[in-house]
């Protein structure tokens, strides 16, 4: 089966999209490549952000330890 991804607009396998299980569809809109180019661009845009964030969840995973 192919699916279209919503940003690249090409037709694709439909093992070249994540899966995402909230909807009855299963598979996200966007195709792996565009979804871990979105996530670099956003990471890179607010690293600062993503990191006092990523310190926090560190800091209350190790306080509980979980």
């Amino acid at each position: 089966m192919t699916k279209r991804c919503s940003i690249c607009r090409r037709f694709k396998d439909e093992s070249e999209f994540y899966r995402q299980n909230k909807t009855k569809e299963y598979l996200r809109s966007e195709c792996k490549k565009c979804s871990k180019k979105a996530s670099h661009k956003y990471y890179m845009q607010n690293r600062e952000k993503v990191l006092e964030v990523a310190r926090k969840r560190y800091e209350r995973k190790t306080k509980t330890g979980r």
